[in-house]
């Protein structure tokens, strides 16, 4: 069964509104992404057995790096819903970030392999139990 945010993160906006407000609101960066050039990346890009994402998007970031630079073009955002706190989800996401970068690198994409993308494995989680899974920060 899907989890019920999955549609709300479907549209750009929202997660726009997810980096802005939570997951990078601390950071400088935060306003060196473009939001109006974000893609989604599709699921058949890792195979079944590392698949554990709902969702990944990729975000370029608005600076040229310079020519000889080896900083990302991207920030890649795994995306996993969870209503309860998943044990392993760090081993899971961590699989399945590997697989995409494989791919992101056969592919030659988002600045791939010269310039390797970000990437940043995230749980939306709304559960009622206090997140304590290892790795977890609250927010």
């Amino acid at each position: 069964m899907a989890h019920p945010y999955l549609p709300l993160f479907a549209f750009p906006p929202m997660v726009k509104d997810l980096v802005r407000g939570f997951i990078m609101r601390d950071s400088p960066e935060v306003d060196n992404l473009d939001y109006d050039h974000m893609t989604r990346i599709p699921d058949d890009w890792v195979p079944d057995g590392p698949r554990y994402a709902d969702m990944v998007w990729s975000i370029p970031f608005l600076d040229e790096t310079d020519e000889g630079s080896n900083e990302p073009t991207h920030i890649i955002l795994i995306i996993k819903f969870a209503s309860e706190v998943i044990q392993d989800v760090g081993e899971r996401l961590g699989r399945h970030a590997a697989s995409l970068h494989r791919e992101i690198n056969r592919r030659r994409v988002f600045g791939a392999p010269v310039k390797p993308p970000v990437i940043a494995p995230i749980v939306v989680y709304d559960g009622a139990p206090p997140w304590d899974a290892p790795g977890g920060i609250p927010v």
